[in-house]
């Protein structure tokens, strides 16, 4: 369980030691980038049946080391143009504990292997985003 959290502390980490020398929007998709992978792992092991909590929890973990390099800088790229900047980060955490509502219930109402559908759902979400990212990023570089 810790050892997720210990990913994700390591992502911020990573994260801030990298905004020297990466633009946000490059740090955003190599966040979204390792999560895949992380997630991907997690999809492929728990396709062919190689799944028990060592595999679960360094999937997470992998997941979880790419996961602040997207909250970081998104929210940073959100809330630099608004004004009310409490409110702006109130919405955008409560946007990010929808995703995992969402999730949760998900998984409760269909009813199909939960060890194949989160990941299956975590791999679609992170196809979304990177999809999102990159439209984000052609919009901008026109202006």
């Amino acid at each position: 369980f810790l050892l997720s959290y210990l990913g994700y502390f390591k992502g911020t980490v990573i994260s801030k030691l990298t905004t020297r020398t990466m633009s946000a929007n490059t740090s955003m998709l190599f966040g979204i980038i390792i999560s895949l992978i992380g997630a991907c792992i997690f999809l492929f092991c728990s396709l062919v049946g190689f799944t028990n909590s060592v595999i679960v929890f360094v999937c997470v973990y992998i997941v979880f080391t790419g996961l602040p390099f997207v909250f970081i800088n998104s929210s940073a790229l959100a809330i630099s143009s608004h004004n009310d900047k409490a409110n702006a980060s109130s919405i955008f955490n409560f946007i990010f504990s929808l995703f995992a509502l969402v999730s949760v219930l998900t998984l409760q109402f269909l009813k199909t292997n939960p060890i194949v559908l989160l990941p299956s759902i975590i791999v679609a979400l992170l196809i979304l985003g990177l999809f999102i990212c990159r439209r984000f990023l052609a919009l901008t570089s026109k202006q």
